[in-house]
């Protein structure tokens, strides 16, 4: 077989893993994924074998040749580097995330650990192929090269993000002590800047991954018009919104900065039961179903 044969074949198995993880077939996935390595890893002993660079000595198709080289060889290492975290999550039983109804901040964590290294390897393979990129290579590589780096340049700002929560997640379940949060849920018949009216409140207490609903409240059970804000904005917004926004709770939501919404939503919390709440959070009918 040749090193394009071999990366065929390597691109078939990663197909695999999608749609064999989907089908609820982890056994099969996490065979697809080992295949697919052992086909990249084949096709680098083609090219990093010494007729190999003497091709890239061409005059014409010598920088295709060194092209996929690079390629060959960044792909087995990032294969190779996430190997850890990508089996750890292939065979993850979702049942292992709840121990005796509490949520497992530890397998959480053991699962996303390595998704830094992950992110700094896409970002290294980023630099690589834009150095190797050219317009003067043939199709058959540049087309291929083109459609990885969309790819990669969609998963480095999601694993951006989800790096930016998962080193959070065991201290917001508890781990390190008991948290309260206030739960919104969203009317969107109501329609606001944030998704919609806020009329259902709900305190929770979150302890070592255990959840407890503490208190309930309605749009009801708050004194909506009032004649004195329910907290002090910056004086910039109230040029722009109408006074509704401190007066009514299911106008909280009308400012389009979750921050600022979840501030009144404590403010008017307080007027309902004095909790110590450590953070906001919101929910609407669609996110729920």
């Amino acid at each position: 077989m040749s090193a394009k044969a071999h990366l065929t074949t390597a691109q078939a198995d990663l197909t695999g893993v999608v749609s064999d993880y989907k089908a609820g077939n982890k056994s099969a996935a996490l065979s697809d994924f080992d295949a697919a390595a052992s086909e990249i890893r084949l096709a680098r002993q083609y090219t990093d074998h010494w007729t190999w660079r003497w091709a890239e000595k061409a005059p014409i198709y010598g920088e295709d040749f060194t092209t996929l080289r690079v390629l060959v060889a960044e792909g087995d290492d990032f294969v190779t580097s996430v190997s850890p975290t990508a089996r750890r999550v292939i065979t993850l039983e979702p049942s292992s995330l709840l121990v005796k109804g509490r949520v497992n901040a530890s397998a959480i964590t053991d699962v996303t650990s390595g998704l830094p290294d992950i992110e700094a390897r896409l970002r290294q393979l980023r630099v690589t192929l834009t150095q190797v990129d050219s317009p003067d290579l043939v199709p058959q590589i540049r087309e291929p090269l083109q459609k990885l780096t969309g790819m990669v340049d969609q998963g480095i700002p999601l694993l951006h993000k989800v790096n930016g929560v998962t080193p959070h997640l065991p201290g917001l379940l508890g781990a390190k002590g008991a948290r309260q949060y206030l739960m919104l849920f969203q009317n969107n018949a109501e329609v606001r800047s944030l998704g919609g009216g806020p009329e259902s409140f709900m305190l929770v207490r979150v302890d070592d991954g255990a959840l407890t609903v503490i208190k309930q409240a309605t749009g009801n059970d708050f004194v909506s018009g009032r004649k004195n804000p329910i907290a002090t904005v910056p004086p910039e917004i109230m040029k722009v919104y109408r006074p509704n926004l401190l007066q009514f709770v299911a106008d909280s939501s009308g400012y389009p900065d979750f921050p600022t919404a979840a501030r009144l939503a404590q403010a008017w919390w307080a007027t309902y039961s004095k909790d110590e709440i450590d953070g906001v959070v919101s929910f609407d009918p669609v996110a729920l179903t």
